[in-house]
């Protein structure tokens, strides 16, 4: 009936092994937590009396000295320290320090220090103060907290009110710069005053070089510039290109000549048709309004009018029409596109002649203004080239000279500030405020509360501590039935619990047959005062019942069905209740039809373990096998008690070898079940041995008694000679109540 339980053999820890260690150790853990509640409501009743005034400071900024990379290695500067953390720890070790403690002790009138330390001593004093006194800094604020502590609630409130002003002069001595400092402040504001001027005379000498006031003005004024100049160009270009779409490009064309636009030789008219004179002048007159409306479009594209706007697409709207009827002229008479406007033919305007000379005067104008122009603008850009090359170090003598200032000016407040603190004394400090006054005395009752609050705390957790560390740790032994299967990997058939005959409550099996041969009998009990397993009346009658049941009930389910079945019961020690066992098992098997039962004794010694009604114990195994009377072996109907050999026979006749002999008589006689009643498991024992021939072995283990690596030793012996084995937990005891109980 061994199986691989491996899976569930790890210990485990849930709510029934908890209430189970309360249950069962529940005396230790109730006097523990007694004890730790006298000991709170002595420590309530003596602790001494605190009483606590209490005080805040406010702490604004307080300067100190740091050194400034961009001023020199020996050069340094005030400042406030920004995240304040330096600070107020600073004030907290001058608020806490000794010093101050001696000079309240010092300022104390006697009566006062006399009660502070019981003498008056001004150590003494001192030393009191400086233990009482707590300073605390309250969470993310700049506010530090006082409180002095002291049995007598008459001298708490005085001697904080005089902490806070020795601590007030304290700083003043610290942190107010005197004449040594008030000098350095002085020098130090001379020098970045020097370099400051220095830097500004440097900046005014290069815009000087550069010849501007402001590199940003200048820089804006040659942008405008350039627009401008290159407005101007594309002006000029534009009536150039005009012109020199009506043939007036070239000033050297003299007048009459046939030259055209560029100087080319006109060519002859060839075989074209000549137009009449009324053909030229409409030609030409068409081309002077093209001419006007190119110009009037090219002016508005100039003021920026959008290709949509209204003013635009009129004139272009001109342009396509005259386009057109130029176009339409120039495919009837193809000579038109050939022909120079003459001196005397009307202007583009349809009245006004034109005048060569004054177009070709034009002409170089134009050409000369485009010159000059371009002129003007490689001059700006040149400037402009050279500014911007000077622009950096402006810009860089610009930055120094604002870092140069932000220095002077916070040394110079800085100086200000000093002179300012040393003319008003020590009395008045403007970097600390008293935002609460010291408070009346009141009792000091949280800590006394968290004391007794941890004392009783304290005496539980040691009481369940230690019924813990007892249950899992120290005591190793074989408890409850869950750990036959969950820490020893074994199949368990049944638990029976601990009971006494007569009552509901029991001391243990083996004093159900305290016999004198009994191996399970406790020494000094009387002999014949106990009933029989077999009983009706018997304890345990119930439960063996049940263990027979679930053998029965095994035997049936593996289909054995031959005849006799050989059972062991054995144990891992003395006293684990094998005897009693072994024969309510075979009086219980004997009740249930018409076989005969055998219960074999093979423990050493010829002395009587059992009670019963008739029959003789020194009838041997032997002779119940060779077939004489064995009246003498019966008990009661169908049970037979014989031990393992009679007269001089020695355990050793029952070795294994031998055993193998008697094997095939025990199996050819006419027994259903025989029970051998086995010594306890051992590397000296025949068990092991004897083991591989019974078709189960049951292993009492006494609960409570039995250690867990006596049980795995046992176990591995009885798992060698491969025999089935299950276990049965002898003398259980249920500390959980019933409606606690989790455990079948």
């Amino acid at each position: 009936m061994q199986e691989d339980t491996s899976g569930a053999s790890k210990p485990m820890f849930n709510l029934g092994d908890i209430y189970y260690v309360l249950f069962k150790h529940k005396w230790k853990v109730l006097s523990f937590s007694a004890a730790g509640v006298l000991a709170a409501l002595a420590l309530f009743r003596f602790w001494p009396v605190v009483y606590k005034s209490e005080a805040e400071l406010f702490i604004k900024y307080v300067r100190e000295v740091r050194s400034d990379p961009g001023l020199g290695e020996n050069a340094r500067i005030t400042s406030p320290d920004q995240r304040g953390e330096t600070i107020i720890n600073n004030e907290r070790q001058i608020l806490t320090s000794l010093n101050v403690a001696k000079a309240v002790a010092a300022a104390l009138p006697p009566e006062i220090a006399a009660k502070l330390s019981g003498e008056a001593s001004p150590l003494a004093a001192a030393a009191a103060i400086h233990d009482g006194l707590t300073a605390e800094v309250l969470t993310r604020s700049s506010v530090i907290q006082i409180v002095f502590q002291h049995s007598d609630p008459d001298v708490v409130q005085p001697v904080l009110n005089l902490i806070v002003e020795q601590y007030l002069k304290k700083h003043a001595e610290i942190h107010r710069p005197l004449g040594l400092f008030d000098s350095f402040l002085t020098q130090e504001t001379d020098q970045l005053r020097s370099r400051l001027v220095a830097t500004e005379k440097q900046l005014r000498g290069l815009k000087s070089d550069a010849g501007v006031l402001s590199v940003e003005a200048a820089m804006q004024a040659y942008a405008e510039q350039i627009t401008m100049v290159r407005q101007q160009i594309f002006e000029a270009e534009t009536e150039l290109a005009v012109l020199d779409q009506a043939g007036w490009t070239d000033p050297a064309a003299a007048p009459g000549t046939n030259a055209g636009p560029s100087g080319v030789e006109r060519q002859p008219d060839g075989n074209l048709p000549e137009a009449t004179a009324e053909t030229v002048a409409e030609y030409l007159k068409i081309n002077g309004l093209l001419d006007n409306f190119r110009r009037q479009e090219q002016t508005n594209l100039i003021n920026h009018h959008t290709p949509e706007h209204p003013l635009v697409k009129a004139v272009r709207a001109q342009i396509k029409e005259y386009e057109d009827q130029k176009a339409a002229l120039e495919k009837t008479h193809p000579a038109l596109a050939l022909r120079r406007p003459e001196p005397n033919t009307l202007g583009p305007a349809g009245g006004t002649p034109f005048d060569p000379v004054a177009e070709a005067a034009r002409v170089r104008n134009l050409r000369s203004r485009v010159r000059v122009l371009k002129e003007h603008m490689d001059k700006i850009y040149s400037e402009a080239s050279v500014l911007s090359e000077k622009a950096p170090t402006i810009a860089d003598l610009q930055r120094q000279i604002q870092i140069q200032e932000a220095r002077y000016r916070a040394a110079a407040g800085s100086l200000e500030q000093a002179r300012m603190e040393e003319a008003l004394g020590p009395d008045r400090i403007f970097n600390i405020s008293i935002v609460q006054n010291p408070t009346p005395p009141t009792k000091v009752a949280g800590k006394l509360r968290k004391m007794i609050m941890g004392v009783v705390a304290g005496g539980l957790a040691a009481g369940l501590a230690l019924a813990f560390l007892i249950e899992f740790y120290l005591d190793q032994s074989v408890k409850r039935p869950i750990e036959v299967e969950t820490r020893l990997g074994l199949p368990l058939l049944l638990a029976i619990p601990e009971v006494r005959h007569g009552k509901n409550r029991a001391t243990g099996i083996r004093k159900a047959l305290p016999s004198p041969g009994d191996h399970d009998a406790t020494p000094g009990t009387p002999v014949g005062t106990d009933i029989a397993p077999w009983a009706l009346n018997h304890g345990l009658r119930t439960y063996l019942e049940a263990l027979r049941d679930r053998l029965v009930f095994y035997f049936d389910i593996r289909n054995l069905t031959h005849k006799p079945k050989l059972v062991a019961v054995t144990g891992c020690g003395e006293g684990s209740g094998v005897s009693t066992i072994a024969a309510g098992l075979a009086a219980g098997l004997s009740q249930t039809g018409d076989g005969n039962v055998l219960l074999v004794d093979m423990n050493m010694g010829c002395q009587q373990p059992y009670h019963f009604h008739r029959g003789d114990l020194q009838y041997g195994l032997d002779e119940l096998l060779e077939g004489g009377n064995r009246e003498s072996a019966l008990v009661q109907d169908h049970l037979y008690v014989v031990s393992h050999a009679t007269g001089e026979d020695k355990l050793e006749r029952i070795m294994p070898k031998r055993f193998n002999h008697l094997v095939p008589k025990l199996k050819a006689s006419d027994y259903d079940y025989i029970i051998f009643d086995m010594p306890a498991v051992s590397q000296l024992s025949v068990t092991p041995q004897l083991a591989r021939y019974m078709d189960m072995v049951l292993l009492v283990v006494e609960s409570e008694k039995t250690s867990r690596e006596v049980v795995k030793r046992a176990s591995h012996l009885l798992a060698e000679s491969k025999a089935n084995v299950s276990v049965v937990l002898n003398k259980t005891r249920n500390y959980v109540p019933r409606r606690l109980q989790q455990e079948i």
